[in-house]
Formats: C-alpha cells, sequence, structure tokens
C-alpha cells in the first residue's frame, strides 16, 4: 500500500466492518499495513492518547455517541495524525460536519474497497505530511535564529530570514558560498572541525563561535550542528541552528566586571575601618589619636555607603524605576552643590553662573543634585593641578531647554575615551589618572538619571586642556515639547 509500514487503528464498535476493512488493507500492494482495532469510543479516545498510530479510520457511529464527538474531543489536544471519517451511508450533512471539523476525508462505508481505501490513506498521510512541513517552515522562516543549511561540503544551500538578521548577509551573495566565510580570521576551521564531528557521527552540542557579519562586525553565536539524513540513513547535508549571543555575554563580563570591581572598591575601605578598629579594641592610645582613628573609621564608611549606593543607582536604572519630576529652580540646586564643593577643593576656584530670571526645570531635585555634585565632584578630580571650575546655566532658544554646563581646565579626555565614557566601569586610562579613585559608574549613573528625567548629556573636551559636560533639560513652560525634542534628539 505505502512504501514504508504504516499504522492504521479502526474504531468502530462493528467487529465485522473492522475485520473487512483489514483484511482489504492486506490485499493492496507495497509494505504491509499493521492494522490494529479499538471497539468502543472509549477505546478510540485512549487510542488517540497512544498516539503511536499513523492513520485512523473512525466510524461515524460509536454507540450512544459519534465519531465526531470523539475527534472534536481529541482534536483540542492537537492531534496530528490523519483521521477518516466513515459512515454507514453517504450524508452530505455528515460529509459538511467531518470537512468543517479537520477530516483528512469521508467515505461513505458502501463504497469502501481496497482501491479507495489505499488512495484515502495514502492522500490523508501525505496530506498531514505537507502541512506538517509548512508549519515547520513557517517555524523556520520566522524565527529569529539563523537556520542554514548546508551539502555535504559546507556550502550553504538555503537560509531563513533569522540567518540574514543574525549575520548581516546579502541575499544575492550567499547561496553557494561556503558557511566559513562568516568565520573571523582568528577563528578560521571551527565550523569545518564541526562538520567533520558531525560527519563522524559524533554527538556535538551547542558550541559558542566567533563569527563575522557582512559589515565586519564581529559576533558571538552559539551554535548547534546536525546532519540531514535522506531514507536511507546516509548524510545529506547539514544544518546549523544560531543564535546571536553576543549581548548576553557582554551582559555576562559586564556582571564579572561588577564584581571584581565592587569586590576590589569595598575591600579597601573595609580593610581600613577593620583595622583601625582593632587598634581601639587593642590600644591604648591618647583622645586625640583615637580621635583620628575615628575620623578615618567615618570617611571609610562614608566611602563604602558612596559605593554601594552608586551599586544600587546603577540596579535601579536598568530596572527602569520612576522618577518624580516636579518644577524646580535649578539655579538654587547649582549653588548648593558648588558651596559643598569649595570646601573640599582648596586648589580649585569653583564657580556657578546663571541668569536669576531662568525659567524653572522639571525634574527631581534630589537626582539634579546628585547629577551635578557628580559633574563638579569629577571636574574637580580630574584637574590635579588646580584650575577654575565654572558651573553656569544659561536658557538655549534653538532646543528651548535649560542647559547647565560643567567646565575644568584639568587632563581633558581623548575622542576614544569619550566613546565609552557614559558606560559601566568605564574609567580614563592615563598615566596621571592612577591614584584617581572611583568605581566608573559615577557617569553612567549621571546619564541615566539625566534621560529618566527626559533630559540629555554630552561632552566636549581637548587633551591637556579641559573638559566640559553638558546637561540640558526641559523647562517648566515647554517641558513636554522639549522632552520629546530629546527624545528623538
Amino acid at each position: 500500500m505505502m512504501d514504508e509500514p504504516v499504522r492504521v487503528l479502526v474504531i468502530d464498535d462493528d467487529e465485522d466492518d473492522y475485520v473487512m476493512i483489514r483484511d482489504m488493507l492486506q490485499q493492496v500492494g507495497g509494505a504491509p499495513a499493521a492494522v490494529d482495532w479499538a471497539p468502543s469510543y472509549e477505546a478510540g479516545l485512549d487510542g488517540f492518547r497512544e498516539a503511536v498510530h499513523d492513520v485512523y479510520l473512525l466510524d461515524y457511529r460509536l454507540g450512544g455517541r459519534t465519531g465526531l464527538d470523539l475527534f472534536r474531543e481529541v482534536h483540542g489536544k492537537k492531534q496530528r495524525a490523519p483521521v477518516i471519517l466513515m459512515s454507514g451511508h453517504g450524508n452530505h450533512v455528515v460529509d459538511m460536519a467531518a470537512m468543517r471539523d479537520g477530516f483528512s476525508d469521508y467515505i461513505p462505508k458502501e463504497r469502501i474497497g481496497p482501491s479507495l481505501l489505499e488512495h484515502s490513506i495514502r492522500y490523508a498521510i501525505m496530506r498531514k505530511r505537507t502541512e506538517a512541513e509548512q508549519r515547520l517552515g513557517a517555524i523556520v522562516e520566522s524565527s529569529h535564529d539563523a537556520v542554514i543549511r548546508l551539502d555535504l561540503d559546507g556550502t550553504i544551500k538555503s537560509c531563513n530570514a533569522g540567518a540574514y538578521r543574525v549575520f548581516g548577509l546579502l541575499s544575492p551573495n550567499v547561496i553557494g558560498q561556503p558557511l566559513a566565510c562568516i568565520e573571523r580570521a582568528d577563528a578560521q576551521g571551527v565550523i569545518a572541525a564541526l562538520l567533520d564531528r558531525v560527519r563522524e557521527e559524533e554527538d556535538v552540542d551547542r558550541v559558542d563561535i566567533s563569527v563575522q557579519k557582512a559589515d565586519g562586525t564581529a559576533i558571538d553565536v552559539s551554535a548547534q550542528v546536525s546532519a540531514i539524513r535522506g531514507e536511507h540513513g546516509a548524510v545529506e547535508g547539514f544544518s546549523v541552528i544560531a543564535h546571536d549571543i553576543t549581548e548576553r555575554k557582554r551582559a555576562r563580563e559586564r556582571r564579572d566586571r561588577f564584581v571584581a570591581v565592587a569586590s576590589h572598591e569595598l575591600r579597601t575601605p573595609m580593610t581600613t575601618i577593620l583595622g583601625f578598629a582593632e587598634l581601639l579594641l587593642t590600644r591604648d592610645e591618647s583622645a586625640a589619636v583615637q580621635h583620628d582613628w575615628l575620623r578615618m573609621i567615618h570617611d571609610e564608611g562614608l566611602r563604602m555607603k558612596a559605593i554601594i549606593n552608586d551599586m544600587l543607582d546603577v540596579a535601579r536604572i536598568n530596572e527602569g524605576f520612576e522618577i518624580r519630576s516636579e518644577p524646580t529652580g535649578i539655579l538654587a540646586i547649582l549653588e548648593t552643590v558648588v558651596a559643598d564643593a569649595r570646601g573640599r577643593a582648596p586648589d580649585h576656584a569653583v564657580l556657578v553662573d546663571g541668569d536669576p530670571s531662568l525659567p524653572l526645570v522639571i525634574g527631581d531635585p534630589q537626582k539634579l543634585t546628585q547629577v551635578f555634585s557628580n559633574l563638579v565632584d569629577n571636574a574637580i578630580k580630574y584637574s590635579p593641578n588646580g584650575g577654575d571650575v565654572l558651573v553656569s546655566a544659561q536658557l538655549d532658544p534653538a532646543s528651548r531647554c535649560v542647559v547647565v554646563s560643567v567646565a575644568d581646565q584639568g587632563l581633558g579626555i581623548s575622542e576614544e575615551e569619550q566613546r565609552n565614557l557614559f558606560t559601566t566601569f568605564h574609567r580614563v586610562q592615563r598615566a596621571e589618572t592612577i591614584n584617581i579613585g572611583g568605581t566608573g559608574l559615577g557617569l553612567y549613573i549621571v546619564k541615566g538619571l539625566t534621560e529618566m528625567m527626559n533630559g540629555k548629556i554630552w561632552v566636549e573636551s581637548v587633551l591637556d586642556q579641559g573638559t566640559t559636560f553638558y546637561v540640558a533639560l526641559p523647562a517648566e513652560s515647554v517641558a513636554d515639547e522639549s522632552a520629546q525634542e530629546l527624545r528623538s534628539a
């Protein structure tokens, strides 16, 4: 009947009909059919649940219920094998109901013969396979993962849309090219080695490899290579499924760096605190000496608190916490920040300048204080030879925002360093900055808080001449419009 054995389940409460169908299926050519019998509605339900048959022949009448009832009960459980409905008499209503409910075919029993039965079963199985292949093809094509089909030589025969997205492939140029062309120069041979292992029928787990997109960008992917076998088990080609893990890998690296930096930064003040605390407990010194030790413990405790607060701020920014924004006088905040900084910067002239008639800005006063305190502290730290630090605010007519600038006359920042300036744990790497402390989180926090208040931050700098940070904030009268402009800028 078929080129390969077919398992058939006949669900019919009439044993004579079952025997008739079984005998008919043995008369047709090809591989013999294995025919099982379910003599009741309940037995048929169990047969569907076992899901071991290739096709089901279902009688319309099953005692007090119908084959339609049974099919509807199992169809909701994603029945995949084809089901052919049989009825004792041709009935147009039953025929229409069968087609509407999703049966593969409908056969009146008085018309059943070996040829018709074989044709119906063959057609039903082929139709189901075609539908399954179409569903699989749709899933593959819509997948965000890259799915690539290779021939035995590792040449690309076909690929889905995900492959173009992941690798940035160009459709006219990819078919007929070796898959190895997407490997980075320092990773050549990895894919070929995987194909060789699959040829030798080795089990190959997912492997992380570095590849190169069409535009030259390097990315990391997790790839699974599998053999595609023909009817007789021979390997006819390979499939490669690759998932872009670049961002996941970077996130893992950021997490590891976060843990390493946090451990280092917290260990230093903790060591100082424990050391002086031990001295206080074991040494009998004068009140003045003990006071100095307590001051060291207090200062290092404040340092630890600042580090922990920075880490918490990073976590909150990543989670997208809400900021309370309200009309706020920016000059009052800047004057407070500058007054506080002057006491810590005897070698610097820390100045503030702004028109008292500036409009109010929309933001969180506490977070604005944090933003500008960080920028002023940085201006002081990265100006080790002194110089003025000028904080100014003015209304920008073009953007209709209040722009605050924090300018120093310090070390300056190279163009290369500026590209990573607002990322986590980035610190300017120069001989002059080795002894300047910090976690590298401050500017990331500043940028995150600024943007959460619908603001924008940028930097201008010249090496050995100084740096100016700019923060633009929406003014009260034009907050909605300027916020939209900043977000689209």
